[in-house]
């Protein structure tokens, strides 16, 4: 068998496993309706064999809105899927047509307005390279691994990766590993097709990078909610810039990234918080922010390591219009840092202006 579309499931296959364009679908999707039944927004590769086998593939010309780049799409995208669709009359698929029936026609269980992932979301391909690791997701463990591959020998495959299918990363419509790499790797070292599930976003609009992160967030949320750091991992590993600024101040100063955030925006805590975990974080002024980091590295040895002292260090520096970075420090060196776990705001700051104004 040739590197691709396993026998024994060439049937359940979308037409997307093959890579046509939208306009080969469309012509696809449209002249083969009526052999479709109940699957209608998703045609299976094997009614498209199938057709060729009952009649030719030359019959595909005589098919509406018929063009001769479609056909050399459809022949060229398939032989590298392992179907060579000139030799499907030669009986090289021996096609299970009572199991497609079974999962298309109007009668059986899946009703007309189902769509295929409804009615079967499970996929498979041994072409190991079409599906990618997000930089961002948890490493692999080969002790796992293994442990995974003794289980799957025992027992078969107990549950499968998911995937997605986005070209929202790099623009390259492309198979993301969500859930499951240590269950995808452990197929692969096994020489086994990958069983997988396929991701459906629940809104017709096109996937965002935000929905990417938010659904790796999800899925690996159920016994512990992402933290700050995971975020920050996700965004910078795709290479949006004010992620991968935050990340090397992270790494640069040792201050919090909660306390970063609200530097280089100009924001509250709890508002730049959500726009960061949504992607969505700017940095407003990010000339100011550097300097109020680089004096916030240097006075962070002296001060608690609390997000509150934190968050008032900072408040103090956005509202003095003369500060002088050397005069805190002698400040806070003197200074009785109690004064800081005050629950009253308004008395922390008073108390941090009259200890720096006295240092003067």
């Amino acid at each position: 068998m040739k590197t691709g579309i396993p026998t024994d499931i060439n049937l359940y296959h979308p037409i997307e496993f093959l890579e046509l364009d939208k306009f080969s679908r469309a012509f696809l999707d449209a002249g083969l309706e009526y052999i479709k039944g109940g699957i209608r927004n998703q045609l299976l590769v094997g009614h498209i064999v199938h057709f060729v086998q009952d009649r030719g593939i030359d019959s595909i010309e005589s098919l509406p809105r018929f063009k001769k780049e479609y056909l050399s799409d459809l022949l060229s995208k398939a032989k590298l899927k392992g179907i060579d669709l000139k030799k499907a009359q030669e009986g090289s698929f021996n096609l299970n047509w009572g199991r497609m029936k079974q999962l298309s026609h109007h009668n059986q269980i899946y009703a007309p307005g189902d769509s295929f992932d409804q009615a079967s979301n499970i996929y498979s391909s041994s072409n190991y390279k079409m599906f990618r690791f997000l930089e961002f997701n948890r490493d692999i463990d080969i002790k796992h691994v293994r442990s995974l591959m003794e289980s799957m020998k025992r027992n078969g495959i107990l549950s499968y990766p998911l995937m997605i299918l986005t070209d929202c990363v790099d623009g390259i419509p492309t198979y993301w590993i969500i859930d499951g790499q240590h269950r995808f790797e452990a197929m692969k070292r096994l020489g086994i097709p990958i069983w997988f599930t396929l991701y459906q976003k629940q809104s017709s609009q096109p996937i965002t990078l935000y929905d990417l992160v938010r659904l790796v967030a999800d899925v690996n949320n159920t016994s512990k909610a992402w933290g700050i750091l995971q975020y920050l991992k996700a965004w910078k590993s795709l290479k949006v810039r004010e992620y991968v600024k935050l990340d090397e101040q992270h790494q640069l100063t040792g201050l919090p990234v909660t306390l970063l955030l609200q530097a280089y925006s100009g924001l509250a805590r709890g508002r730049a918080t959500k726009l960061f975990v949504q992607g969505a974080y700017k940095m407003e002024d990010e000339k100011r922010g550097n300097d109020y980091v680089s004096h916030l590295k240097i006075l962070r040895p002296l001060i608690p390591r609390s997000s509150s002292v934190y968050t008032h260090m900072l408040e103090f520096l956005r509202n003095s219009e003369s500060y002088s970075n050397t005069q805190m420090q002698r400040a806070l060196r003197k200074a009785d840092l109690r004064f800081f776990m005050s629950e009253n705001d308004e008395e922390v700051m008073s108390n941090l202006k009259l200890i720096y104004e006295n240092a003067a």
